[in-house]
């Protein structure tokens, strides 16, 4: 029997691809729906592609759901996330496609009344507290005012964050009351309203820019900063139950707060216990990551955030318990765990092709399993196709942004290939 997954994703980053081939590694059938130029489209294994409009996304992401009939949908973004939380929500009447669809999407997500809390940042600390878990000190700052009252004293530094943004556009690291006023004004003033242009202009991503017309703008919270090495968990569950997980810490990142390019697989009992205390909490299916800040001074794991999606590390099969795709094909069939080899035994993994975006010349790749689907020539060359020029100035603002949060006198982070401070998403 080979269960039938849908791959979701709006966007256009390589973890989408990646996760397909897992499932097809693991005995699926695999359908995807994704933007006309993605590089799934490169993959020759995949039973069928629909094509994701994004002026008409809860019409494309419907049609892809009747038309595959999954077992499974795995959103591969935060935006594939919400748009099944709101077509789940909009299909209200007894229809047998209404019914059909309703059920697919619970069972690939977990229990509907959870759905905003764990899409939206500023509901992390209510939803820890229910779990028990550990997260930093996080209050919400509507205004200059909040954010004065709410900013850490004696020199500590503090994290901004933005509700519904990723790959490290909607997280500034600020060292003093200053920089975060400044900082706020950015992300709610221009920089929200560049992000949003970006988002739909070259995300092709209409959704901070139809929140605009609404009259709606970010909504921040302040975290405070905790000094330490980030790490990421992602996890397989079923019903509650987390079935598979794979826990990291970081190496390299894109910049200052992007996403990792180079992890090292680590046994952490404390973000896995987080990771499964938070998933019985809300009856979660499917893929969830989660990000973490390892205390320097004591070694605890610090929730910062979560991810109601598959995340960069979601595709790697690195052994029973340790697959999570193969672990999901296992609890749809009623099976037990399988014993799933190993792509590799080394602890330390670059991301491809982002490590080889980051620095060509990167001297993980020395060492490092370089994690290459040289089983798909197409799209390896997809991987490696020179970005187009708005590509390349979004990596040179990023850049950019990067080297003057570093400058920061009040922050004093040095940041090093092994000393990543707050970054979004694994």
């Amino acid at each position: 029997m080979a269960p039938k997954i849908l791959i979701v994703h709006t966007l256009e980053w390589a973890n989408a691809a990646r996760l397909a081939l897992a499932f097809r590694s693991a005995g699926c059938s695999v359908t995807a729906l994704c933007l006309p130029n993605h590089q799934l489209r490169a993959i020759s294994s995949l039973e069928r592609i629909y094509t994701y409009r994004p002026f008409a996304r809860l019409r494309s992401l419907k049609a892809a759901i009747i038309g595959a009939d999954p077992d499974l949908i795995v959103p591969c973004d935060d935006t594939a996330v919400v748009l099944m939380h709101r077509l789940h929500a909009r299909l209200r009447d007894s229809s047998g496609t209404a019914v059909r669809v309703r059920t697919v999407v619970e069972r690939s997500l977990g229990r509907p009344d959870h759905y905003h809390a764990i899409t939206t940042r500023s509901m992390l600390p209510g939803l820890a507290a229910r779990a028990s878990v550990r997260t930093p000190r996080t209050d919400l700052v509507a205004d200059l005012g909040m954010l004065r009252q709410s900013f850490p004293g004696h020199g500590g530094a503090a994290v901004l964050k933005a509700d519904h943004s990723w790959g490290g556009w909607g997280v500034r690291i600020v060292g003093n009351i200053g920089e975060a006023e400044l900082a706020f004004r950015g992300m709610t003033g221009g920089r929200y309203l560049a992000l949003t242009m970006k988002r739909l202009l070259w995300d092709r991503d209409p959704e901070f820019f139809l929140r605009l017309l609404r009259g709606r703008t970010a909504t921040l919270t302040m975290q405070e900063f905790i000094r330490g090495t980030i790490a990421n968990c992602s996890v397989a569950c079923w019903n509650g139950e987390v079935v598979a997980s794979i826990g990291v810490k970081v190496l390299a990142t894109q910049n200052l707060t992007g996403n990792s390019t180079v992890v090292q697989v680590v046994d952490n009992d404390e973000m896995i216990d987080t990771a499964a205390r938070i998933v019985r909490q809300i009856g979660g299916t499917g893929f969830f990551g989660f990000d973490f800040i390892l205390e320097e001074a004591t070694g605890h794991a610090f929730l910062l955030e979560i991810n109601p999606r598959a995340t960069q590390i979601s595709h790697l099969a690195l052994g029973k318990g340790h697959d999570l795709p193969a672990a999901l094909r296992a609890s749809l069939l009623g099976e037990p765990l399988p014993d799933s080899p190993a792509v590799t035994t080394s602890d330390v993994i670059a991301f491809f092709p982002q490590e080889l975006r980051r620095d060509p010349d990167s001297r993980f790749l020395a060492f490092a399993y370089h994690d290459i689907p040289n089983e798909e020539p197409a799209l390896v060359q997809a991987f490696l196709a020179n970005p187009g020029p708005m590509r390349r100035a979004i990596a040179r603002i990023r850049a950019l942004q990067a080297r003057a949060q570093h400058r920061s006198p009040a922050l004093g982070i040095a940041v090093g290939p092994h000393e990543v401070p707050h970054s979004d998403g694994a």
